[in-house]
């Protein structure tokens, strides 16, 4: 049985998560996780069957990803399908392209202010693992609502 434990990092750090994950025989495996969040209609999802990370965020994550630590790119599709990637697996790599994506500045600006930057493109079929985790999502959501609703009263 391992023990696997996290915790978020600072804001404006250039991974989500540090973690550790403790087996029994004394081994440990560090690891470090990015999380997107995606939202893509099904005519997106066709066209673009894939999870975007800008090249320049991929190098910033590993500069603060030790050589003993793993890498990991989760994109949370949808609300729904939680897509797992190794960073550190050559097989998640083989079938990846590299390509300019067109995208705004800021990911809230109301503006159309649009830049294009290089951005790896990973299938969702070479995830490491494809997790639905809707159930979930929908549990934490009813949470956090109730919770605001609580905390108004």
């Amino acid at each position: 049985d391992m023990n696997i434990e996290v915790s978020p990092t600072p804001d404006m750090y250039y991974v989500d998560l540090w973690g550790i994950c403790k087996y029994p025989d004394g081994d440990n495996v560090k690891f470090n996780v990015e999380i997107k969040e995606r939202k893509k209609d099904n005519s997106a999802l066709i066209d673009s069957p894939y999870a975007e990370l800008k090249v320049e965020k991929y190098n910033r994550m590993r500069l603060v990803t030790d050589s003993d630590t793993k890498l990991f790119y989760m994109v949370l599709l949808n609300d729904e399908t939680c897509y797992l990637y190794d960073l550190d697996n050559p097989d998640v790599w083989k079938d990846v392209k590299i390509k300019e994506w067109k995208m705004k500045r800021t990911q809230f600006s109301p503006e159309e202010d649009m830049i294009t930057v290089n951005t790896y493109f990973f299938p969702y079929s070479s995830a490491t693992r494809k997790i639905n985790y809707s159930c979930i999502y929908r549990d934490w959501f009813i949470n956090e609502l109730n919770y605001g609703l609580d905390k108004e009263s």
